[in-house]
């Protein structure tokens, strides 16, 4: 038990730092944006107000960065807390993953990516909490949008399996290294190469595991 709280204790100091790592940088531009705004409307003159108008839409994206990172751990944090089963319903697996195709259909096209959906049986039916699914199925595939190069595939396939019934989101894209697995599924966790030419907050694939735990499902990562 001892070494239980000890792993909790642990666990909550890096959360912490890793909080304050993350948004140290945000804050510090937004420190500086809105002291640029105070210099653009204390030294200029009226016709230039717009580069003031510009320091405040840059502000306001930062604040925005910093409101999403927010948002994705109350997300994360009420998962953990969910008693399990609280919130499950029958769900028509096809329905879902139609859903997931039309709101990211378009996107990569945008990209000019193929996504696709293979769903061995339209009867299909799994007793989870919708929304939950849902969101962890969309982080998977906007994670997948990020990494796969223009004229690449992204295949949706459900399938059942000798636990019962798989979903599998495969894309022709770098992949993880397998030493990174489970790193990745940690807050805030991202590759080096990935943290600097990819938009993220490092807490996509975090809310994945979380709703894997609340489902008591398995959740795989192959390279």
């Amino acid at each position: 038990m001892l070494e239980r709280i000890q792993t909790l204790v642990e666990a909550i100091r890096s959360v912490s730092d890793n909080i304050a790592h993350d948004l140290r940088t945000p804050l510090t531009r937004l420190r500086n944006d809105l002291d640029e705004i105070a210099r653009n409307l204390s030294e200029r003159p009226e016709p230039e107000m717009e580069q003031a108008k510009d320091s405040v839409e840059e502000a306001i994206f930062e604040a925005d960065s910093l409101l999403r990172t927010f948002e994705a751990l109350l997300r994360i944090a009420r998962l953990e807390n969910r008693p399990f089963g609280e919130s499950f319903n029958e769900v028509s697996v096809g329905q879902l993953v139609e859903e997931l195709i039309d709101l990211y259909g378009p996107i990569a096209d945008s990209q000019s990516i193929s996504l696709t959906a293979s769903i061995e049986s339209d009867s299909a039916v799994l007793f989870v909490d919708r929304d939950a699914l849902a969101q962890a199925l969309a982080n998977l595939v906007d994670n997948a949008l990020k990494y796969t190069p223009q004229h690449g595939s992204i295949v949706v396939e459900g399938k059942s399996s000798a636990n019962g019934f798989e979903i599998a989101i495969s894309d022709n894209g770098p992949g993880i290294p397998a030493e990174y697995h489970q790193e990745v599924l940690k807050r805030f966790v991202r590759l080096d190469d990935s943290s600097r030419t990819t938009p993220g907050n490092g807490l996509g694939l975090s809310l994945v595991a979380a709703v894997s735990r609340m489902h008591n499902l398995d959740l795989i990562l192959e390279d």
